[in-house]
């Protein structure tokens, strides 16, 4: 049974609980220019096509867990507005973009509580962010060099709502 009040009642996972996370980084260097395998004893094509570089990192989280509460007002008659719903089949079996099969949701009988657990449901995987920058080292003196540095965050403009 389900009491708002009595705090180990509601025992669940954390609303910011994230159980899965994998971030990747990379950086690939381009084979040109002095001292690189494509060099050439053209100076000018080695200055310009030398010393390019590419990176990128990549980060993919699990989603977050939530619960699906119901707008029928204060149905179990506690003073409180956040009535959990009955599960009455499977939340996920959908075809829908949002992947969330709303008919296996009711709202719970006058009296009643929910038996839908806190931050039972979690969302879907996200891909947080996949940046992207290209590099250039420009050789001043021998102990000294000035950074070309152009990124892109969110590269694929991704956005989850």
């Amino acid at each position: 049974m389900q009491v708002p009040y009595n705090l180990q009642s509601p025992y669940s996972l954390a609303g910011y609980d994230l159980t899965n996370i994998i971030s990747a980084n990379w950086v690939y260097e381009f084979p040109f220019g002095k001292g690189q395998r494509f060099a050439t004893t053209n100076r000018a094509v080695n200055i310009i096509a030398g010393g390019w570089r590419v990176n990128g990192i990549f980060n993919l989280r699990s989603g977050s867990p939530y619960t699906v509460v119901c707008g029928c007002g204060d149905a179990p008659n506690t003073g409180n507005n956040k009535t959990l719903v009955n599960v009455v089949g499977n939340p996920y079996a959908s075809s829908t973009k949002l992947g969330l099969n709303t008919a296996a949701f009711q709202a719970p009988d006058p009296l009643t509580w929910g038996n839908e657990g806190r931050n039972a449901l979690r969302g879907p995987w996200v891909i947080n962010t996949f940046d992207l920058s290209v590099l250039r080292d420009f050789p001043i003196t021998e102990s000294k060099r000035l950074e070309f540095r152009a990124s892109a965050f969110n590269a694929p403009n991704l956005t989850y709502w």
